[in-house]
């Protein structure tokens, strides 16, 4: 199967759903993650973008697309929408991920907004931002969990420990949801 997720920034993905992309991985699904922006509100790009490919090493996402749009400036305009189009039918997923539109930063809205209207199969959507979505569905990544945190520990220029606060998150997650684990 053919998994295709975007993320408005590096990191996001993993920060989302890095549990989830292992247990893609676990059964051979082949996953393509596009990053809408390369992070640059900090001008540091480049570093960003190695961040994230060092981050899916771990994890083990097949294909890793930038297109470098502006940091904090997306816009779900028609033409940005074409582009969102063009990738969605070059990649020809089964299932697709997004931030949820309740996500507070301007890019998740912008790329949900445009993702949302271009996708033509299952469309599913990840939490970045530990507890601004409602959640309608939980999965259980207490198998992933560990991959997950080595993963997050790869975003070094955030200025936090990113593995330690999703770590608790996950678990917050994974209580709401009586598994009691991840």
């Amino acid at each position: 199967m053919k998994v295709l997720i975007f993320s408005p920034h590096p990191d996001d993905a993993e920060l989302g759903m890095g549990g989830s992309i292992v247990k893609h991985k676990n059964i051979d699904d082949y996953v393509v993650i596009v990053y809408v922006t390369s992070g640059g509100f900090t001008d540091n790009t480049k570093e960003r973008e190695q961040e994230v490919i060092s981050a899916e090493n771990i994890l083990g996402a097949n294909e890793l697309k930038f297109l470098r749009w502006e940091d904090h400036n997306v816009k779900a305009t028609e033409e940005n929408r074409e582009k969102i189009m063009d990738i969605i039918k070059e990649i020809n997923p089964h299932i697709v991920y997004c931030p949820c539109p309740e996500e507070q930063h301007i890019d998740h809205k912008a790329v949900f907004e445009m993702v949302s209207k271009a996708v033509n199969v299952p469309l599913y959507l990840y939490e970045v931002y530990p507890g601004m979505s409602p959640v309608e569905e939980y999965e259980d990544i207490t198998n992933t969990i560990n991959k997950k945190m080595l993963a997050l520990k790869e975003f070094k220029s955030q200025k936090c420990d990113l593995a330690e606060a999703y770590r608790h998150h996950a678990k917050f997650r994974g209580i709401m949801s009586g598994i009691e684990e991840y």
